[in-house]
């Protein structure tokens, strides 16, 4: 069986609502279901470089405004925390993950 390395979460930036945090929570917490949640708006999660990106563009607005495009040039309007708020994270992906809130 694999070690998995344990995660760290800063409860400050997680009470905070900070993006990054919130986006890393959820990524290690539910990858599949985090994955999903945004492929239904047309963006694609490869990993948590990916994040990165999104909670910057959360961050400048950018994702309220339609900054990002689907093929075509369709503007996609979304706010980054009201996605993770609608994800049902699974109990079964919580329960594999090794996070710790410090």
């Amino acid at each position: 069986m694999p070690h998995e390395e344990v995660k760290y979460i800063d409860i400050a930036l997680l009470k905070k609502g900070d993006a990054l945090t919130l986006l890393r929570f959820a990524f290690w917490a539910d990858e599949a279901e985090l994955k999903r949640k945004f492929a239904e708006l047309g963006i694609e999660i490869k990993d948590e470089t990916d994040l990165v990106t999104l909670a910057e563009l959360h961050r400048g607005g950018a994702d309220r405004a339609g900054q990002l495009k689907r093929y075509g040039n369709q503007p996609i309007h979304f706010d980054v925390k009201e996605v993770l708020g609608s994800m049902k994270l699974s109990h079964k992906a919580m329960s594999k993950s090794k996070i710790k809130i410090v």
